[in-house]
C-alpha cells in the first residue's frame, strides 16, 4: 500500500477512534443527562399542574362558602333538628287567622324514627278547624308556605252549623307530617359509628 494512502488511512482510523471514545465517554452521558433532567422537568410541570388545579378548586370553594352557608341555614329551617313546636303553633295561629279560620285544636304525634333513614323522624300533626271553603282554601295555601317542610296526608271535610251564627260551615280534620333532620342524618343504612372518648385517670 502506498505510505501516503497508509497515513490517511491511520489517521481515519485515530479520527473515527477519537469520535467514538468522545460519544461514549463525553456525550452519550451528557445526553443521558439531559434525558433525565427533560423527564423530571415534565413531572414537575405535571405536579405543578395539579397543584394548580387543586388551588384554583379551593379558591373556588372559599368563594362559594357564603352561598352554601346560607343554603345550609335554609334547610335547617326548612328541616330543623328539634319540632320546635311552639314556634310550629304559633305558625299555624298566624296562617290560620290570616285565612279567618278557626284554629280549633292542635294535636301533634310524639317524634318517630323515618323507616329507610337514620337520623330523620316523623311527626304527624293533626288540626281541627271552622271555616268556609276559600277560607280553608287560603289556609291550606298558607300552609304550603310554612318556612318548614310539611307534607298534608289526609283531610276530611264535615258541613255543620257555626254554633255561634247558626250559619252553615265547614268543620275540617287536616293532618300533616313535618320532619326532623339530625347533623348526621343519612338515607340508607346506619349512621357512622362514634368513637369513643378516652378517660384519663
Amino acid at each position: 500500500m502506498n505510505p501516503l494512502v497508509r497515513r490517511f488511512a491511520i489517521a481515519g482510523a485515530a479520527g473515527l477512534a477519537i469520535i467514538v471514545l468522545f460519544f461514549l465517554v463525553l456525550l452519550k452521558p451528557k445526553l443521558n443527562q439531559i434525558s433525565e433532567v427533560r423527564d423530571q422537568v415534565q413531572q414537575q410541570q405535571g405536579q405543578a399542574q395539579t397543584l394548580e388545579n387543586r388551588l384554583r378548586q379551593l379558591q373556588q370553594a372559599q368563594r362559594d362558602e357564603v352561598t352554601i352557608r346560607n343554603r345550609l341555614s335554609i334547610f335547617d329551617r326548612l328541616l330543623p333538628p328539634t319540632p320546635d313546636l311552639p314556634s310550629l303553633i304559633r305558625q299555624l295561629q298566624t296562617a290560620a287567622t290570616a285565612s279567618g279560620m278557626n284554629l280549633v285544636s292542635i294535636a301533634p304525634s310524639p317524634p318517630s324514627a323515618l323507616t329507610g333513614a337514620t337520623g330523620v323522624q316523623a311527626v304527624n300533626v293533626n288540626l281541627q278547624m271552622l271555616g268556609g271553603f276559600f277560607r280553608l282554601q287560603s289556609f291550606l295555601t298558607k300552609l304550603e308556605d310554612l318556612p318548614r317542610v310539611v307534607e298534608v296526608t289526609s283531610m276530611a271535610i264535615t258541613p255543620q252549623d257555626d254554633p255561634i251564627t247558626g250559619l252553615s260551615t265547614l268543620n275540617s280534620t287536616i293532618t300533616f307530617r313535618m320532619y326532623v333532620v339530625q347533623p348526621n342524618a343519612r338515607l340508607g343504612g346506619a349512621a357512622p359509628a362514634q368513637t369513643p372518648s378516652s378517660s384519663g385517670g
